[in-house]
Formats: C-alpha cells, sequence, structure tokens
C-alpha cells in the first residue's frame, strides 16, 4: 500500500510540474537560446513534447522506473543538443522524490541548478539550489550544505530573483 501511495504522490508531483511548468518558464527563458548555434543538431520540439508525454503516460501506468528512465534521456538529449532541459530534469527530480529516491532527487537538482546558471534562468538556479539543500540537510549529508547556502545567499541579493521567491525563501532559510 505504502509503494501505491508513493507511486501516485509521483504521479500527482509530475502532473503538477507539468502543469505548472509551462505557466512558469517565461518567454524570454524560453526563446534565450534559439539563435545560438549548437555541435550537435537541436531535438525538434515536439520531439521533447512527445518524449515527456510519453514518460507521463509510463506514470499513469504505474512504470515508474521506465518513467524515470525516459525523462533522463530526454534531459539527456536535451542537454548533447546544448538546449535547456528544464522540464524533464524538474520531472524527474519531482518524481524521484515522489518515491522515495530523495538522494538522486537532489543529485538532479543540482544538475538542473547548474543548467539554470548555464541558460541565464537564477530563480529555477534558486529554487533548485534551495530544493537540494532542504533534501541534503534531511539526509544529513552535511558536506553539500555550506556550497548551497553560500549560492543562495548570493542568489538572494541578486536584482534578478522575483520579490516573491526572494522573500519566501529567505523566510525559510536558517541563518547560523
Amino acid at each position: 500500500m505504502l509503494l501505491h501511495s508513493r507511486i501516485f504522490t509521483g504521479i500527482a508531483l509530475a502532473a503538477l510540474v507539468t502543469s505548472l511548468g509551462a505557466a512558469q518558464a517565461p518567454a524570454h527563458l524560453r526563446d534565450a537560446h534559439a539563435g545560438v548555434a549548437t555541435a550537435a543538431p537541436a531535438p525538434d520540439s515536439a520531439h521533447i513534447a512527445a518524449a515527456l508525454a510519453a514518460a507521463n503516460e509510463q506514470l499513469v501506468h504505474g512504470r515508474v522506473r521506465e518513467a524515470m528512465r525516459a525523462f533522463h534521456s530526454v534531459a539527456a538529449e536535451q542537454r548533447a543538443a546544448g538546449d535547456y532541459p528544464l522540464e524533464a530534469l524538474r520531472r524527474l527530480a519531482s518524481l524521484q522524490f515522489g518515491v522515495e529516491k530523495e538522494l538522486d532527487a537532489a543529485h538532479t537538482l543540482d544538475e538542473l541548478a547548474s543548467a539554470a546558471q548555464e541558460f541565464g534562468d537564477p530563480a529555477t538556479r534558486l529554487q533548485a539550489l534551495f530544493d537540494a539543500a532542504i533534501i541534503y540537510q534531511k539526509l544529513r549529508v552535511n558536506d553539500r550544505m555550506p556550497e548551497r547556502v553560500r549560492q543562495i545567499s548570493q542568489l538572494l541579493k541578486s536584482p534578478a530573483i522575483d520579490a516573491q521567491l526572494r522573500a519566501e525563501i529567505s523566510s525559510r532559510l536558517v541563518r547560523g
């Protein structure tokens, strides 16, 4: 029963991320790298959307491992093409967390934070670093905390961070 509850949680998280992801990604971030030449041909956005939908379908049918592999594959394909794997990494981290693969989720959030830095998305970087820090703290992986807290503190000073996000994270950040 616990496994079914966690699978349901993973599906719910993936559905939430799916519904929020498109609304939260500003147009300038989606189009930021459109004119940049890449080493590999850019994956077709319709192909990526179909691959993400197929991964969600795997979740609907309870095939969690296959869904995680699919999200990971989409992210790898996007990285290889020099594209921003925002949605694939966000969905993968949510799913990993939902099925109690919390350390994997934290690593995926670190990867998302790195990609966000590369693509000039400080809000996503801040949120990913903060979420990863919370997971590392919960898991008592204390050696990962100081660098994340330092980066979070720097990002909170950035004028590029929305005031609402800054206030939300600042209110939850425990300062020593």
